[in-house]
């Protein structure tokens, strides 16, 4: 069972940054009333990063007759002013704040879906009810991860338990001021991108309409796909880059985790470890 929380999806931890901010901003205005548990911020879907966006400004300047762009900027400088170090903040004409996400947040999201897995994680059948063939992509997948994570640890590269430690991060370098990550091919980050989206929606969207689970587990399927394809794990780079090597591995143990609690918990169908 995947254990969601404010350390597996990142837009939650992202929503409650934002919220600080605003409610420091509507202290600092006076008189403005921004709701406590409404949701400021989605994903853009922007390829290679992992970017979030609010209007919040332009809907406060139309409705109490402000400067959109004004507010924007203050509710920006609160935000970075406590988050420096995990996020990158902007305004953007006409008054959009974009924040992206540095590779050191995502990294220990993902690292923290390791640690949520069940105590005793195997790759067995399970007994709930066969796929449908529209879905046969998303098992493929899910079984095709299953198979790398078995062939891994018979080759002694990992052990898939909880207190299997990642290096996301290239050690010893620091870009802008930020650690990042080993993943940086369009594929892998596609890949990301598409795995903070399900992570997000398993924590926001609860009552939702089942053929979003299916586009869900099938854009996954697709991004892992072409990252299977593009991203060798075996052979030179087993040997002689063994943390990249590693780095794809727990990206594909992600994958397996979050296609198996889709398949299972949102789409009730068998998430099979071989086809």
């Amino acid at each position: 069972m995947l254990l969601v929380s404010k350390y597996t999806a990142v837009k939650q931890l992202v929503n409650g940054h934002f919220q600080v901010s605003l409610s420091i901003y509507a202290t600092y205005a006076k008189n403005l009333y921004i709701p406590k548990e409404e949701n400021f911020v989605y994903q853009s879907r922007e390829k290679g990063k992992v970017l979030y966006l609010s209007g919040i400004a332009l809907k406060l300047a139309k409705a109490y007759q402000l400067d959109a762009s004004a507010i924007a900027s203050h509710i920006a400088s609160h935000f970075l002013r406590n988050c420096d170090a995990s996020f990158r903040v902007e305004v953007v004409k006409p008054a959009w704040i974009h924040i992206q996400v540095r590779d050191s947040v995502v990294a220990g999201c993902f690292q923290s879906v390791i640690e949520g897995m069940g105590e005793a994680t195997s790759f067995l059948p399970s007994s709930i009810s066969p796929s449908s063939d529209s879905l046969f992509s998303v098992q493929y997948a899910h079984a095709r991860c299953c198979s790398l994570l078995k062939l891994g640890q018979r080759e002694g590269l990992i052990q898939v338990n909880q207190q299997l430690q990642i290096p996301w991060l290239v050690d010893n370098e620091v870009v802008d001021g930020e650690s990042k990550f080993r993943l940086t091919d369009l594929a892998s980050r596609r890949l990301i991108g598409e795995l903070v989206t399900a992570l997000d929606d398993f924590a926001y969207l609860d009552n939702i309409d089942m053929r979003h689970w299916q586009k869900t587990g099938i854009s996954i399927s697709k991004a892992f796909e072409d990252f299977w394809r593009s991203c060798h794990i075996w052979g030179e780079v087993k040997m002689g880059l063994t943390e990249l090597a590693l780095a794809r591995l727990g990206l594909v143990l992600v994958t397996q985790v979050v296609l198996q609690f889709l398949l299972e918990d949102k789409l009730g169908i068998s998430a099979l470890p071989e086809l």
